[in-house]
């Protein structure tokens, strides 16, 4: 089953980045791929850094958050949602979470949405985060080089 879901999902990111090349016509389109790849090889290394070498931090400090939250949704989808959009200190999930600060919350919560299409994967969930990075930073730089044609080594440059 998770190899399903594994696949389903690659499929879906690779969809979605398959209709923003296509739609594109900038100068830089020969860029996407490559920097897309990139990005992708990024995010995961940094896990496996965080992984292997530094064996605690934010990344899966979130992510554990991010299940625990899952995991409600899973068994009370009424209790989840009120969390999603009051997640106050009444909350009987709340005790158990690591990060309570409201900007740490907040990635918590869109953490848990992705822990649910995915099943807890977190290797997907990086994959998707850095993916929905990568094509914001796309946009953005396809509109500078339509707006400053001569910057299109400086906007390529930074999307990474």
């Amino acid at each position: 089953m998770d190899v399903i879901v594994a696949v389903l999902n690659i499929g879906f990111l690779t969809f979605i980045a398959y209709r923003i090349w296509r739609k594109n016509v900038s100068a830089i389109r020969k860029f996407f791929w490559p920097a897309l790849l990139f990005k992708l090889i990024a995010g995961i290394l940094l896990g496996v850094m965080y992984a292997y070498y530094y064996t605690v931090g934010d990344t899966f400090n979130y992510f554990d958050d991010g299940v625990k939250l899952a995991t409600i949704a899973r068994s009370d989808v009424k209790s989840y949602l009120g969390f999603l959009w009051s997640g106050d200190s009444t909350s009987s999930v709340w005790s158990e979470l690591l990060y309570k600060q409201p900007r740490a919350m907040f990635l918590s919560k869109i953490t848990s949405v992705f822990c649910i299409l995915t099943f807890d994967n977190y290797w997907i969930i990086s994959l998707y985060f850095s993916a929905i990075s990568f094509f914001c930073t796309w946009q953005f730089a396809t509109k500078i080089v339509a707006f400053y044609p001569h910057a299109e080594v400086a906007a390529t440059m930074g999307l990474q």
